[in-house]
């Protein structure tokens, strides 16, 4: 029994990180490394005059999404690149998502939080029982289930954000906003596989260093 539910929580950790890098770290590395004309900000700008967003484009220390400000990592603002631009281009789909289904937004940050807080929690709970002697054989079982629950629940992120992906995919289409036609699919390509990298749960995105430059909170 004990072995049984130890693997029942590994196979969704495997399945979420194996999403992640195919879907994600694999994507990153084919993207082209040359400088876009617009940046990050920029791109953002223009992505919102152009939807006659009601909205403030921000600059802070993380990038989030409010129900009146589509705020960019200060690091990240003035960068011109693909990646840069898909990360705006994710909170610009984002906030668009919010306008037609808020509950989605709404279910992606219980999804974000969750997937941080219940797997930290019920390791802290572990951690308790095995110093006190309780329950010790069941200590990797429950580490397990904890964070693979968790990797269940950010699927569901990881859902929402690639839909937000596409509305901005289908947004650059039908505007002028990116001249060439190349690095427009590239940033599309991009925003998915941001999408993609929240497949790990919060608490494993440790582990992967390009995760400090993840889409909006």
């Amino acid at each position: 029994m004990v072995k049984t539910l130890f693997l029942l929580g590994l196979v969704p950790i495997i399945i979420g990180i194996a999403m992640r890098k195919w879907f994600g770290e694999r994507v990153f590395k084919k993207l082209p490394a040359h400088p876009t004309q617009l940046s990050a900000e920029e791109f953002l700008e223009s992505l919102k005059e152009s939807a006659k967003l009601a909205m403030e484009v921000k600059t802070s220390k993380r990038t989030r999404l409010t129900d009146s400000e589509m705020v960019l990592a200060r690091e990240l603002a003035g960068e011109k690149g693909i990646q840069p631009l898909a990360e705006a281009g994710l909170l610009f789909g984002l906030a668009l998502l919010g306008r037609s289904q808020p509950e989605l937004l709404k279910w992606r940050e219980w999804a974000l939080k969750f997937s941080w807080a219940f797997p930290a929690f019920s390791i802290l709970v572990v951690i308790f029982a095995a110093v006190v002697g309780s329950f010790v054989r069941w200590a990797l079982p429950a580490v397990s289930l904890a964070i693979g629950g968790g990797t269940l629940v950010s699927f569901l992120a990881a859902w929402v954000e690639w839909q937000a992906a596409g509305l901005t995919g289908k947004f650059l289409k039908k505007r002028a906003i990116i001249a060439r036609e190349d690095d427009r699919i590239a940033i599309s390509q991009a925003m998915r596989a941001l999408a993609a990298r929240r497949c790990v749960p919060g608490m494993l995105q440790l582990l992967f260093p390009e995760s400090k430059g993840r889409p909006a909170e």
